[in-house]
């Protein structure tokens, strides 16, 4: 059999290879030298954990531990502490919303005057009055004559009448 890697071993040293696992491992550690000697070295360096856990550490270390951690403390720049109360935070809310609505409000209220600024009347009205057209027409030395496709419901009278293009029925019926 292959040695297996170091965590592998390390797995059955803590009893975490399953059963049918194990066995093998066992019969391979019996013969091989190398992997003997990885959990030898394994419980060699538990035990000398489980000593640094039952005694107890030296005062002067814990002395010069604790001195170098004061040390620290004192070089370290002082931190400004802010103490901000409710009634503080309640009015910048406040403050925050008024000025929320109203910029909602202004916008709105420019956009719906600019929409209404760039509304154009539809219909133009002529700078001639009716009767400058009807002497204009009258004083035309070439007379011409407009016929009307069909039917119109015109009247005869003795003023002229103006008929616009959009009355006809464009096919000429």
């Amino acid at each position: 059999m292959k040695c297996p890697d170091k965590e592998l071993l390390s797995a059955f040293f803590d009893n975490e290879v399953p059963s049918p696992y194990r066995e093998v491992l066992e019969d391979h550690i019996r013969t091989c030298d190398h992997c003997s000697s990885v959990i030898h070295k394994y419980a060699k360096m538990h035990e000398q954990l489980l000593d640094l856990q039952r005694n107890e550490i030296v005062p002067e270390v814990n002395k010069g531990v604790l001195e170098f951690c004061e040390k620290k403390l004192k070089t370290m720049p002082a931190t400004p502490h802010f103490h901000i109360t409710w009634p503080v935070l309640a009015a910048a809310a406040a403050f925050m919303l008024f000025i929320g609505i109203g910029l909602s409000v202004l916008l709105f209220t420019n956009r719906t005057n600019e929409i209404m600024v760039e509304v154009k009347p539809a219909t133009t009205v002529s700078e001639y009055s009716l009767s400058e057209v009807v002497d204009y027409l009258s004083k035309q030395q070439n007379s011409r004559t407009i016929e009307i496709p069909g039917q119109l419901p015109i009247e005869t009278s003795i003023q002229p009448t103006i008929v616009r293009e959009a009355d006809f029925n464009r096919s000429g019926k």
